[in-house]
């Protein structure tokens, strides 16, 4: 099977790290940028690993190797619009399942609501107390979710394209 450019650039920038030099790149254009500038702004621990992710981008035909060893954006590489941004989904096995933190708050949820409905008709105060612990327990969960997926996508989102 024949892979097409486009299908070896998309794998290329769903690499975390290279999309993240990528990223950074683009949003310092039209200046260059050099490897251990970039190691630093990315606080990368090798320098190799920088240069290795720039030559894959270059084989890609997004970047350009300046003859002073830094690198430019190509015209292809301004002109792309649409990127894949890879994103972790925390997930739970169980029982050879995985679920994800949505699934299992859904869950729940509806456990909750379920009891709640059953203690309304027998103890109307402890279903009123019931549905108010799980509403808290929820917005506690979805809160934690929200700042880890954040976390995730903050040195994505850290780089501003200036014009």
């Amino acid at each position: 099977m024949k892979t097409t450019t486009k299908q070896v650039q998309n794998s290329t920038l769903e690499h975390p790290i290279s999309l993240k030099i990528f990223l950074y790149t683009r949003s310092k254009s039209p200046e260059s940028v050099g490897i251990r500038e970039v190691q630093s702004v990315l606080m990368m621990a090798s320098s190799n690993t920088v240069q290795r992710h720039f030559h894959r981008l270059e084989d890609d035909g997004l970047v350009e190797k300046l003859p002073s060893n830094r690198f430019i954006l190509t015209p292809e590489g301004s002109s792309k619009q649409i990127l894949q941004i890879p994103v972790k989904i925390s997930s739970y096995l169980f029982k050879g399942a995985f679920i994800t933190g949505n699934l299992f708050l859904l869950s729940f949820l509806a456990t909750i609501f379920i009891l709640t409905l059953i203690l309304a008709f027998f103890i109307p105060l402890l279903a009123i107390i019931n549905g108010l612990i799980g509403l808290l327990v929820s917005i506690v969960i979805v809160y934690f979710q929200y700042r880890k997926n954040k976390k995730q996508l903050k040195n994505l989102s850290n780089f501003k394209r200036k014009n």
